[in-house]
């Protein structure tokens, strides 16, 4: 069974859990309860009398005070919107050591290791367990330090139904991208320095094909620091031959790494390392030198030469290094010029470094004589005046009058009109004066190369008749895909709409292939076509909008001008200007619509106003919820409009059945049910609501 990490740990419940039953005249809050029982965590919620409805995040604090293996938060979901008494199983616990089914507790750890809980087993409700019971379970689960006394006089005092935190440990199972990073979020977990932190990595994984950034499990340790000395590498140059001698740290000092070898040797011409002998030397670091490269310099002196010539490919650097086993014994400039000269260098020879190699003592390559670059031509190139549109780089935040700044709030990605143009030619600059290498050979300056615009033309845009720029043959935004540069009616977002895309305003279509975050906003002149959900988030189409799951949270709004389709509305506010269809439910939401509701579930609380028509399996629910419903104007209607051809009368229809307490309105007259009716068709006749025994097949 799939585990995640504990998200949040609540050391109490919420004061919602456990409230005091009220007098029976007087309101009464819904009450959440959560326990644990054979592995299972069960949350009851019982209804309000009158009072606050339960809350989702008071729910999940609850759940989340159990040291949870996994949690279904769909399942809680349920139970909020049924509220009805019955336990709903919303998580699962996994016992650190052996169980028989009438053993009174258990012991878990969670799964981040910070902390080791006991929690009712057999029972919801536990016995007293005597201390040295609870100690010979932490041992079988491998816990031997850090017993709370506290803890463990609190459950010999009497029966528990809580999760009890009976020990903390000083270490911590994180998942970060390196282990570095997994160093520092360990260190502020435990409350230690990071140096003091020792890591180990159980498991590591990367996208498909090994592609993305990579994400590591790591077992993180307090281990205190003592003298706490990094570990060090020495490099060796001898007769072509390079190698490295790798100390070890002391105490909880850094190790080195092979990076940090590569990094030293980035300053020099490209080598090809002998990898296995280098991740050899690091692991093992017993401070020998160890071969990792063998070169062919440039220059080779005789066998009893003190230094040898190393050049770049391209002639522009020269490097004098060290050929005998001098111990590190400076090389006098005179020598180090005689060298040069007999190596053919005899252009931008640098005395100062010459001078430094007299000095000090000659243990590696040094940079002694750099050669003149030419200056080439410059290749024909493209200058983009508009950038293409998220794929242009990232959009910085828009800054009010006043200074502030909305980080939601980006700079547009607007849509530009026919004949603009999108980017120009930059044409080919000539050759420039030539350069010279160090051995004093000219090196003549490369000619520029032309390019053509016609390879990034997309569709909508278009060559110039002189070929200097291209234009645009449309109205819409512009996009790139590989090379190719377009122009389209259509802005699609590839992920969710959050702080990387900002608020989204287009003319035009949008199209999202995630959902959109709490707190943002999407307006287009045209459609709007979302595969996710809109969570506490605003929309708004000038077209058909189309939800592929559903509209939840209290300042969610969503507002069409054509149709609406949608899974489901939870606690949200919809103006609709076309036919409105939802596939699940419509729960304590506000809907206005000028044409007909279709939901083929429920309707439970809130206000659902369509000038049509509203069409639904259920209105209301059993535990009478207040629901309004409501089809046509607030007044009846003219004469001459119901007299037109094709006119239909406004009706509400409950398909299966409405429940009491749902008040149905029509043309301004209202029924308010005071007990459950089976399926009935509501109109206005005559100035009152005219319950239909069956409804209406079709409206």
């Amino acid at each position: 069974m799939p585990a995640s990490a504990l998200e949040t740990e609540v050391q109490a419940p919420p004061p919602i859990q456990g409230a005091e039953a009220a007098p029976a005249h007087a309101p009464a809050d819904a009450r959440i309860e959560v326990v644990g029982r054979l592995g299972e965590v069960l949350v009851t919620v019982q209804p309000p009398a009158g009072g606050r409805a339960a809350t989702f995040a008071a729910a999940r604090a609850c759940l989340e005070a159990w040291p949870l293996a996994t949690r279904d938060l769909a399942r809680l979901t349920t139970a909020l919107r049924l509220a009805d008494g019955r336990p709903v199983v919303c998580g699962t616990i996994h016992p650190d050591h052996d169980l028989d089914d009438d053993d009174a507790f258990a012991v878990v750890l969670d799964e981040r290791r910070e902390a080791v809980f006991v929690v009712p087993w057999a029972s919801p409700e536990a016995p007293a367990v005597e201390s040295d019971a609870v100690r010979g379970a932490l041992r079988n689960a491998g816990v031997t330090l850090g017993a709370d006394e506290e803890a463990l006089a609190r459950l010999a005092a009497g029966p528990w139904r809580e999760p009890v935190i009976v020990a903390r440990l000083g270490q911590v199972m994180v998942e970060a991208a390196s282990a570095e990073a997994a160093r520092t979020q360990a260190a502020a977990l435990l409350h230690v320095p990071e140096d003091e932190i020792e890591v180990t990595v159980q498991k590591e994984e990367r996208g498909r094909f090994g592609l993305g950034k990579p994400r590591m499990q790591v077992l993180a340790r307090h281990a205190p620091a003592e003298h706490a000395v990094p570990g060090r590498f020495d490099l060796q140059w001898i007769r072509g031959q390079l190698a490295v001698a790798v100390h070890p740290p002391s105490g909880s000092g850094r190790a080195v790494e092979a990076a940090d070898v590569r990094d030293e040797l980035a300053e020099f011409p490209p080598l090809k390392l002998k990898e296995d002998a280098l991740a050899k030397a690091v692991d093992e670091a017993l401070g020998v030198f160890v071969p990792i490269c063998e070169f062919a310099p440039t220059w080779v002196p005789q066998p009893d030469g003190p230094a040898a010539v190393w050049l770049t490919d391209d002639h522009l650097a020269a490097f004098v290094l060290p050929w005998l086993d001098s111990q590190g014994a400076p090389l006098a400039a005179e020598t180090a010029r005689d060298v040069l000269a007999t190596a053919g260098v005899a252009y931008g020879i640098d005395d100062a470094a010459l001078g430094a190699v007299a000095t000090a003592p000659f243990v590696r390559p040094v940079l002694v004589a750099r050669g003149t670059p030419p200056q080439d031509g410059r290749d024909a190139g493209v200058e983009w005046l508009l950038a293409p549109g998220p794929a242009g780089g990232p959009r910085r935040p828009r800054v009010a009058e006043d200074g502030s700044v909305d980080y939601r709030d980006l700079e547009e990605d607007a849509a530009i009109p026919p004949d603009t143009a999108i980017a120009r030619k930059v044409p080919v600059a000539p050759p420039g004066s030539p350069g010279r290498t160090v051995r004093d050979q000219e090196i003549v300056p490369r000619t520029g190369k032309d390019l053509s615009l016609a390879r990034y033309a997309g569709s909508n845009v278009k060559l110039t008749a002189d070929e200097s720029a291209l234009v645009s043959t449309a109205t819409g935004m512009v996009v790139r895909a590989g090379d190719k540069i377009s122009v389209t009616s259509v802005r699609t977002i590839e992920g969710d709409v959050d702080f990387k895309v900002g608020n989204v305003r287009f003319d035009g279509s949008v199209t999202i292939k995630g959902s959109i975050k709490p707190g943002f906003r999407v307006q287009a002149t045209g459609a709007i076509d979302i595969a996710g959900e809109i969570d506490s988030a605003h929309v708004e189409g000038g077209g058909d909008v189309k939800i592929a799951r559903g509209v939840v949270g209290e300042g969610s709004t969503v507002k069409a001008a054509g149709a609406l389709r949608v899974a489901y509305l939870h606690e949200a506010h919809a103006e609709v200007g076309g036919p409105m269809t939802v596939i699940s439910e419509i729960w304590r939401s506000t809907v206005t619509c000028q044409d007909v509701v279709q939901v083929n579930g429920r309707i439970v609380g809130g206000e659902v106003r369509a000038a049509k028509a509203v069409i639904a399996q259920t209105l209301g629910s059993t535990t009478a919820t207040p629901t309004l419903v409501q089809a046509g104007g607030d007044a009846p209607p003219a004469h001459d409009e119901t007299s037109a051809p094709g006119y239909k009368p406004p009706a509400v229809i409950a398909k299966k059945a409405a429940h009491a307490n749902v008040t149905v309105r029509v043309h301004g007259v209202h029924l308010t049910l005071e007990s459950d009716v089976a399926a009935t068709t509501f109109r206005e006749r005559e100035g009152q609501i005219e319950p239909l025994k069956g409804a209406a097949a079709k409206w």
